[in-house]
């Protein structure tokens, strides 16, 4: 014979039980997602910092860069300057080609950093 409490175990639903399985196995999940998207935000963290120090460092790149070229700038009308007062037409000096090649190159190179 069953006892009293069988008999009340035996008509209860039977199906509140595979529910709550379910809920649990559907926490569970969301528990597993949740750590994944903590692991991908440390990891979205991190680049941040990593494409904030690649920043800084192009941004030294780009001054050095800047300051050559001014210099560069300063020396080619110094060079126009003197070649004028002793009559030389400047694209007959190879040094000169060379320093308005080097200012073009640093130019390019500066707005390739910069976009």
């Amino acid at each position: 014979m069953k006892s009293n409490i069988e008999k009340v175990y035996s008509k209860l639903p039977k199906t509140e039980l595979a529910t709550q399985k379910v809920e649990l196995g559907l926490v569970d999940d969301l528990s597993k997602t949740a750590a994944l998207f903590i692991k991908a935000e440390g990891t979205i963290k991190d680049r941040i910092k990593d494409i904030d120090r690649v920043k800084q460092d192009l941004k030294k790149y780009i001054e050095i860069i800047d300051g050559a070229v001014k210099e560069q700038q300063r020396k080619i009308k110094l060079t126009k300057d003197a070649a004028k007062q002793l009559g030389i037409d400047v694209s007959e000096l190879p040094q000169f080609e060379k320093q308005l090649d080097f200012v073009v190159k640093m130019l390019n190179n500066a707005d390739k950093l910069t976009n």
